[in-house]
Parts: C-alpha cells; sequence; structure tokens
C-alpha cells in the first residue's frame, strides 16, 4: 500500500480517484521540488543544486515494458527507495 509521504503524493492520489482534484494536484506540481537522476552533472552524492536558466543536462532514463521513461521523484525518500547505490 502507498502511504504519502508528502502533500504532492496525497494530491497526486487524490487526482487518481477523482478527475476533479486533477488541478490541485497539478498547482502543487508546479510549486513542488522535485527530484530526478542526472548522470553526468556535477554534484556529489547527497548533495543537490538548481539548475541555471537555460542549461542543458542529460536526465537518467530507464526502460519498463519497452519504453524508456525519466524517473522523477516527489523526496529524496522516494529515490533511496529506488536507487541502492550512492547516485547524483
Amino acid at each position: 500500500m502507498f502511504e504519502p509521504q508528502n502533500n504532492l503524493e496525497a494530491l497526486m492520489q487524490a487526482a487518481a480517484r477523482d478527475p476533479d482534484a486533477a488541478p490541485a494536484f497539478y498547482q502543487a506540481l508546479l510549486n513542488t521540488e522535485i527530484y530526478i537522476l542526472v548522470p553526468e552533472a556535477p554534484v556529489a552524492p547527497g548533495e543537490s543544486r538548481a539548475l541555471q536558466p537555460q542549461e542543458t543536462i542529460n536526465v537518467a532514463t530507464v526502460e519498463f515494458q519497452g519504453l524508456r521513461w525519466h524517473p522523477a521523484f516527489t523526496s529524496q525518500l522516494r529515490i533511496s527507495e529506488y536507487v541502492r547505490e550512492p547516485e547524483s
């Protein structure tokens, strides 16, 4: 059972159950910090940095069910559940 760890996750669950809750989820998504894996970023494991305007980055991808995805995470806890070894 997925237990929400923050407001964004709770709103995501609400939007999955009720389409009328989707606007609140999308607004929260725009205003919430999300985490992505950037393999070539000059950052040490456990540290973070903000992107600069117009900065080009390579976002990590994974293959799942024959498609390529860019994993995004709602918290550092969610990253630690996904990544077992230190990563940027």
